[in-house]
């Protein structure tokens, strides 16, 4: 579901992206790096299933460019997004990506279009699965994707914490 055209956005606005994406984005960084992880879970009292989680990254960088800290060795996971506002659904995308990524970067949402930058940290990303999953399955028959989003996105809260 990549964009392969650019014509929904000005030459103006293309530009200030791209700027925007220099500035923050080391010359060395990686793009689309595949993490898959594989889990057991105690559905219910009929036994323990493996789940596949996979997930693409959209970058891991070196520093941060747009600081004085460029030349920090930390590497942040960035998840790009060119959209009016950035919502809690993106943010959930973000904690699977620590979870895929066994929490060893920084993790921020980067709005392109906006210049929004959101720091996010999951305090617990195997338990996070853990509920999700758990919710998740014991909820198919009684609940759609939808109804499932909603409810999730009231309990995040309790897993993580977004910083501005």
């Amino acid at each position: 579901n990549h964009i392969s055209e650019y014509n929904w956005l000005s030459k103006e606005r293309r530009d200030k992206c791209a700027a925007r994406l220099e500035k923050w984005i080391s010359n060395d960084a990686l793009y689309e790096v595949f993490y898959s992880k594989i889990i057991q879970f105690n559905q219910d009292e009929s036994g323990s299933l493996r789940y596949i989680i996979n997930g693409y990254v959209d970058c891991i960088s070196k520093g941060t460019e747009g600081t004085e800290d460029s030349e920090s060795t930390e590497e942040t996971v960035w998840e790009f997004k060119c959209i009016d506002s950035i919502d809690n659904i993106h943010i959930l995308q973000l904690a699977l990506y620590i979870f895929l990524t066994e929490s060893k970067y920084d993790y921020k949402i980067f709005n392109i279009l906006t210049n929004q930058i959101l720091d996010v940290k999951c305090e617990n990303p195997d338990e996070l699965i853990k509920f999700l999953l758990n919710y998740k399955f014991k909820s198919l028959k009684d609940i759609n994707d939808n109804i499932f989003i909603k409810k999730i996105l009231e309990i995040k809260k309790k897993y993580f914490e977004k910083k501005k």
